[in-house]
């Protein structure tokens, strides 16, 4: 009767459990945003930092304009730079370009450009002037957001454009993107 007993207790516990854990998994995604990035028609928030070499600025797009999110210690971001140099080549009549990162280093951020130049103005934004959810959503790299002359996204792409991202972004964009190779992915 007493293992009977626990048993019982035992199976009770476990039920209870599960049933906690599946209700709250299920509250979950109202309880705190889990965007981990921008949604097209979002604007984009008002990005306060510097360019590269210059004076505390506030970005600001006067035309359609693609914003490459990036990190100088990102592997996927180096692998992407092809992509990057192309697509700039081929639209830079249509839109402006910014690179944008949220790493203050400069040191390190001269080392990484010195190594893998990129032909786009580069912004550092201030992580003090941004909200905890745009700081999440700026820290994925490499993002490539268009947005068009109000600051709103008009289409985004995270990660490094290969295969099915890399099709997308050929297509919106009228144009062919060398992807990245089989052989880099695997190094990653």
């Amino acid at each position: 009767m007493r293992q009977a007993t626990l048993i019982a207790l035992a199976v009770t516990l476990a039920m209870s459990l599960s049933g906690n854990v599946w209700f709250a998994v299920r509250r979950l995604p109202r309880v705190i945003n889990l965007d981990v990035t921008y949604r097209v028609r979002d604007p984009l928030p008002k990005l306060t930092g510097h360019w590269l070499a210059g004076p505390d600025a506030t970005l600001t797009m006067s035309r359609p304009t693609v914003i490459y999110v990036f990190s100088p210690g990102c592997g996927w971001c180096r692998l992407d730079r092809d992509n990057l140099l192309s697509l700039h080549a081929a639209q830079a009549a249509s839109y402006d370009f910014v690179a944008v990162t949220k790493d203050d280093d400069s040191a390190k951020l001269a080392s990484y450009l010195a190594k893998y130049p990129i032909p786009v103005s580069v912004f550092v934004t201030r992580r003090d002037a941004l909200t905890e959810d745009d700081n999440r959503k700026l820290g994925v790299t490499p993002q490539t957001i268009v947005v068009d002359r109000n600051g709103r996204v008009v289409r985004i792409w995270v990660g490094a454009l290969f295969e099915q991202r890399q099709e997308e972004a050929q297509r919106f964009f009228g144009i062919r993107l060398p992807g990245v190779s089989e052989k880099d992915r695997l190094s990653q």
